[in-house]
């Protein structure tokens, strides 16, 4: 799934940014989310974290805690080359909390 490939892409090639304004930016649900919303594979991460705070994962998993669990899975799926089985919403977690 080319969406897939694009959010674990940079979920995890990208380093942590100060983002003042995660809390103001428009939230857009996986089931409205349209494929021009997904900046492209080779987008640099500032076009990327607008995108990536358009998901809020403290609200949707309900803690930091969980979140952090969610994204680290996802790092070690992507770390250990394995197969990125996660789910829409769980990608959008790892932009999420890389942003």
């Amino acid at each position: 799934m080319r969406q897939a490939a694009i959010l674990s892409h940079h979920a995890f090639t990208h380093r942590k940014s100060v983002n003042a304004g995660k809390n103001l930016m428009n939230k857009i649900p996986n089931s409205q989310l349209i494929e021009n919303d997904i900046p492209h594979l080779h987008a640099s991460w500032k076009k990327i974290e607008p995108f990536a705070v358009t998901f809020d994962g403290y609200k949707h998993w309900g803690s930091f805690k969980k979140c952090r669990e969610v994204a680290e899975e996802g790092v070690k799926l992507y770390r250990g080359q394995k197969d990125l089985t996660q789910s829409l919403t769980d990608l959008r977690t790892c932009l999420f909390f890389e942003s």
